[in-house]
């Protein structure tokens, strides 16, 4: 996650963030991915991602994934201004 960050420098917002959680850390085979990110897949082990979260804290919004296959969810995102004006 460091390095993918460190190669985004002075690029790095919230999109960038959410693709680099994409990111799997490992290939299918099991082998570590060459530039792998933040996501640990289900055929890994029982310890995989099973949430992600990326935060905005200037304009105040959160955006969360769920990544596990069987309870999918995409890049949801909340606007916290909503909450708190």
């Amino acid at each position: 996650m460091t390095d993918r960050l460190a190669e985004q420098d002075g690029k790095v917002d919230a999109g960038v963030v959410r693709a680099i959680m994409d990111l799997r850390l490992f290939n299918e085979d099991g082998s570590f991915a060459e530039n792998g990110g933040a996501t640990k897949p289900t055929n890994q082990d029982a310890d995989l991602t099973n949430h992600t979260m990326v935060t905005d804290v200037k304009r105040r919004k959160v955006w969360m994934k769920v990544p596990v296959p069987d309870y999918f969810a995409d890049w949801t995102a909340v606007d916290l201004t909503e909450l708190w004006n």
